[in-house]
């Protein structure tokens, strides 16, 4: 009589495949982390797709939260472009705070700052991006503005506030050339030269640009050059044509 065969099982593993579910939620106790998602999430969105383009909704699907629950940690989509933009404004003041008690006065400030402001710009894009380039009409206001708290940006701030505050001390003690008769507009003259630059390479990397450090070097150059009391002017002179913040 004939053996039925034997069926052998096989040694061999098996491999489940498993379906994430885009509801999945972390939890509780994690909500730092949670927040921290979220950001990443929008970062990577924002750069990618533009900050107008990307909703809550789809920012929630990404990191596996339903829309109300973004919400929970932001109060708004441009609640979190400012969390970004913020970040990125501390690690702009956190490489120009590295020269601080380095500056003999006002202009060897700006020398040492210029280059470090247009190095940090080129050396991180995303970042410059965000505090700069990807802005919702209104989003990122001033502090003085009536805009919503969230949607203020203080950080940013901070670090122009430095440059201002140094332009018009640096006036005062007639370190520096009374262009306009408000420092302030020439901090904004300045900071806006700058960030000419540096947008500039981020955005059209394959111009025919002179070279990176040939124009740093130059745009530092040409700015301090500006800057400097002119030949044969008092510091008294340059002092009366200067009005200080403060109204004096």
């Amino acid at each position: 009589m004939a053996s039925k065969p034997i069926h052998k099982t096989s040694s061999k593993p098996i491999h489940k495949t498993f379906t994430v579910s885009l509801e999945h939620k972390k939890a509780r106790g994690l909500g730092f982390e949670r927040r921290d998602e979220i950001l990443a999430a929008a970062k990577a969105l924002f750069l990618k797709e533009g900050v107008e383009s990307v909703s809550t909704r789809k920012l929630a699907q990404l990191v596996g939260l339903s829309q109300t629950g973004i919400y929970v940690y932001f109060k708004s989509k441009q609640a979190i472009l400012v969390a970004l933009i913020d970040a990125s404004f501390r690690k702009l003041g956190a490489a120009l705070s590295e020269i601080d008690g380095k500056s003999k006065d006002a202009i060897h400030y700006l020398e040492l700052a210029i280059p470090v402001y247009i190095r940090w710009g080129l050396e991180n894009p995303d970042e410059y991006r965000l505090a700069f380039m990807l802005r919702d009409p209104g989003t990122s206001a001033h502090p003085n503005s009536d805009a919503d708290p969230s949607e203020k940006s203080f950080e940013g701030v901070k670090v122009f506030g430095v440059l201002e505050d140094l332009i018009v001390a640096g006036f005062a003690a007639g370190e520096l050339n009374s262009i306009d008769k408000d420092p302030r507009a020439i901090a904004q003259c300045v900071w806006a030269s700058l960030h000419g630059l540096v947008s500039l390479l981020i955005v059209f990397p394959l111009f025919d640009w002179a070279g990176r450090e040939r124009l740093v070097a130059a745009h530092t150059r040409l700015l301090l050059e500006g800057l400097k009391p002119r030949a044969g002017a008092s510091q008294e002179t340059i002092k009366k044509s200067t009005r200080i913040k403060s109204g004096g």
